[in-house]
């Protein structure tokens, strides 16, 4: 990949009083670096944007809150402006890494925005690089990090080996279980009515949706014997 920068000056302005600086970038990708691009979809991905296009966007933004409204109007006002300020900032320059490859001719007011954005230009490179190399090592082969030697890399191909897992072991504890638990024993029908009334208490204030589900089923199975019989 290669980056290829020519900066340039013009006269701009009603009567030539103001300068522009210009600037002609494009990047040359290798055929296996296009291949690639195609292959992952990065083609649309913008690597910049201009003054003029991030203005728009930040205007869409304020615009399109306005849907949040209660009125109506603001809502209809809001929704239209976001969608102009929309078409705006895609009239406005921005460039993809698929345009960049192409070629593009920019125009700033002062040196600090040309200066911007020649810097983004090289940092999206640095990335699409980046980004490229590590896709480039999803093909099977086995990358080595020797710590011991300054974090050399070194790329093999083959199979990477693990260890061999431990034999599972024999020894399983056997479940210990409880007998069965004595049931309550109730001397009068008031103790066994209370016995009944507190664990109806306590399943409500655990879990008083099934209390009601429960009531409500009842009633109906109580209203369908009724039909029925």
């Amino acid at each position: 990949m290669q980056l290829k920068i020519q900066r340039s000056q013009r006269a701009g302005g009603v009567f030539g009083g103001t300068v522009l600086f210009c600037l002609d970038v494009r990047a040359d990708y290798s055929p296996s670096e296009t291949a690639n691009i195609g292959k992952y979809k990065l083609g649309k991905e913008l690597v910049y944007s201009s003054q003029a296009a991030r203005r728009h966007v930040e205007k869409m933004g304020k615009h399109l809150g306005r849907v949040e409204s209660d009125s109506l109007r603001e809502k209809a006002s809001g929704l239209a402006r976001g969608m102009v300020s929309l078409a705006m900032a895609k009239m406005s320059l921005n460039v993809s890494i698929a345009s960049l490859g192409r070629g593009h001719h920019i125009e700033c007011k002062d040196l600090p925005e040309l200066l911007s954005a020649e810097e983004t230009f090289m940092q999206a490179c640095r990335t699409l690089k980046t980004y490229l190399a590590a896709a480039a090592t999803f093909s099977g082969s086995i990358t080595l990090v020797d710590f011991d030697d300054e974090e050399k890399v070194h790329i093999s191909q083959g199979a990477l080996e693990f260890a061999a897992l431990p034999a599972p072991t024999t020894n399983v504890t056997p479940l210990q279980l409880t007998g069965p638990t004595t049931p309550p024993q109730f001397g009068s029908v008031d103790e066994f009515r209370e016995f009944v009334t507190n664990k109806a208490r306590e399943l409500y204030e655990a879990h008083p949706e099934l209390v009601v589900f429960g009531c409500i089923g009842a009633a109906g199975l109580a209203f369908l014997l009724y039909l029925v019989l």
